[in-house]
């Protein structure tokens, strides 16, 4: 183990083992993973990664300016079929720190980024019923609507969802 790296372990050994800790090189070469980011993510070390936070890293409009840093992408909402966790990107010239943190209450965070993605109040409460595992014959119930105009809902909030939470959405209990 180099300097370097017991260096970077007795820094992330005081930090709450659920936060993940991913550093990179500026060309995302993974150079050091924690176990919350190896569960998260694989294992990464010594690959190239463009997957998770680097998949949208480039694109991101929501950076802010650091003193000493050259940008840092907030909040990046990130889900799978398991859970959900937002995600830190820091550049700070030389490598890409990434925080992985899980999201405790998982709904109410996609909720509010969905929300952000232009769903209409009725839909956030489709959406509700979703995260909540209900089925559609179960929502189209509690709602008063056929399942037909309930699959119309769901095919808007689908398009207007990004494709995280569409994955996240679509894989729960989709039955009629």
């Amino acid at each position: 183990m180099t300097g370097v790296d017991r260096h970077i372990n007795d820094s992330v050994h005081h930090l709450p083992a659920s936060l993940g800790i991913c550093i990179k090189t500026l060309e995302k070469k993974v150079l050091f993973q924690n176990e919350a980011c190896i569960k998260k993510c694989g294992v990464k070390l010594g690959t190239m990664c463009h997957e998770g936070c680097m998949k949208h890293y480039p694109t991101i409009s929501n950076k802010s300016q650091l003193q000493g840093v050259s940008n840092v992408e907030c909040g990046q909402l990130h889900a799978t079929e398991q859970d959900a966790y937002e995600s830190v990107v820091i550049n700070n010239g030389d490598t890409l720190v990434t925080i992985l943190c899980p999201v405790e209450s998982g709904h109410e965070n996609i909720l509010r980024h969905a929300s952000q993605m232009g769903l209409t109040k009725g839909e956030l409460v489709i959406l509700r019923h979703k995260l909540d595992k209900r089925t559609n014959r179960q929502i189209a119930r509690i709602l008063f609507i056929s399942i037909a105009t309930l699959k119309t809902h769901l095919n808007h909030i689908y398009k207007k969802l990004s494709p995280e939470l569409n994955l996240l959405v679509k894989s729960l209990n989709s039955r009629p």
